[in-house]
């Protein structure tokens, strides 16, 4: 979603927690086919044995999604900290780096 089209539901009446809630729960839609499809992949015997063999299927899969949940909250937090897209566009370039370590 652009700036603009952001500004322009703001001006139609729609809350800001509301713009927040719709992000996030579009990147969790997300984030639970991505998990599930790796939780999956490490409870599946591959071979003599599973990466995870002796884990729970659903604590692996919730502690994955916390992750991802603290994920997408702290893209939240530095998102807020800039006002102006230009910045967080550079900032953002940097960041994905951290997310691949």
């Amino acid at each position: 979603m652009s700036f603009y089209s952001q500004e322009l539901m703001k001006m139609m009446g729609l809350k800001t927690w509301m713009l927040w809630l719709g992000w996030m729960v579009n990147a969790l839609l997300v984030n639970v086919v991505t998990v599930t499809i790796i939780t999956v992949l490490l409870k599946v015997p591959f071979g003599s044995s599973a990466v995870l063999q002796n884990s729970d299927f659903f604590l692996v899969w919730v502690i994955l999604l916390f992750y991802c949940v603290a994920g997408v909250t702290f893209c939240f937090v530095i998102a807020s900290c800039f006002s102006r897209r230009k910045c967080f566009s550079i900032l953002k370039f940097d960041s994905v780096g951290y997310f691949k370590l």
